[in-house]
């Protein structure tokens, strides 16, 4: 849908000098209210998801305190890990 508002953007000012119509040149400023809107909802909403999505790979590669634990919970059985 953002994309389809992004070219119609475009397009929207190549249909008002085609068409010569005054009702288009009237509603211009609506319509890009709204397809700004929904172009600017969709890039804030992608790169808010792209910061949550790195911080939670950031937190999942933390280093953790007690090592002891992933040292005692290695299976030292399985002798093709080493």
């Amino acid at each position: 849908m953002a994309w389809i508002c992004m070219v119609a953007a475009i397009g929207y000012p190549l249909l008002v000098l085609a068409s010569d119509s005054r009702q288009l040149g009237d509603i211009a400023i609506p319509f890009y209210m709204f397809v700004s809107a929904v172009v600017g909802a969709y890039v804030g909403f992608a790169s808010w998801e792209d910061v949550r999505m790195h911080q939670d790979t950031m937190r999942s590669r933390s280093y953790n305190k007690d090592w002891r634990n992933d040292f005692n919970d290695q299976d030292y059985r399985d002798s093709r890990r080493y």
